[in-house]
């Protein structure tokens, strides 16, 4: 489960991480942007390019699952997890993907909305 927040007068879009597990957190910083992925994570879980576009992503959860999780009931978590989630792909790829080519917000959704595949959210 994860926070996500924006201060109006800085500016800037943060995001914490509350897991049971430790994870590593492994920073992409280059010309064209910064962006922050879990270790083997095949999307960032936040980022910015060069052109101001930022995004800080985060689980939607059910009830269902957020109720298994949170008694720590960890095996059962995952099998309604993927009961919740079969055959549906996680948007973060996309947004991910064009990160450092996107100049446009609207632009960016219109990829994503026109991948053609079914999200999870």
């Amino acid at each position: 489960m994860c926070t996500v927040g924006y201060h109006k007068e800085l500016n800037i879009i943060f995001k914490n991480r509350d897991k049971c597990i430790p994870t590593d957190e492994v920073v992409t910083l280059n010309p064209e942007f910064l962006a922050v992925k879990t270790e083997g994570a095949d999307y960032f879980s936040a980022g910015i390019n060069k052109h101001s576009c930022a995004f800080a992503s985060t689980a939607v959860n059910t009830p269902e699952w957020a109720a298994k999780a949170s008694e720590g009931k960890m095996d059962e978590a995952s099998v309604q997890f993927k009961k919740e989630n079969e055959g549906l792909v996680n948007p973060m790829i996309y947004v991910s993907e064009y990160l450092p080519e996107v100049t446009d917000i609207d632009k960016w959704l219109e990829k994503v909305l026109n991948s053609g595949k079914n999200f999870k959210f």
